[in-house]
């Protein structure tokens, strides 16, 4: 079984590619080719699963 979350697309890029907005903590570029791109899907997550929204907390030990 894939995984896959959306929609997350925000805008055209060029003729190939699409900007996504997607969460900050993800760490991915925004830019992805059409070639990797699927259409969210319309059912809810099977495993209902939350998505966790929350920035992480970053702490400084020294």
């Amino acid at each position: 079984m894939k995984q896959r979350l959306g929609p997350f697309l925000k805008r055209p890029f060029g003729t190939q590619a699409y900007e996504l907005e997607l969460p900050e903590y993800w760490k991915i570029h925004p830019i992805i080719s059409i070639e990797q791109l699927e259409p969210a899907p319309n059912d809810p997550d099977p495993f209902e699963r939350p998505v966790d929204e929350r920035p992480r907390t970053v702490t400084d030990d020294a």
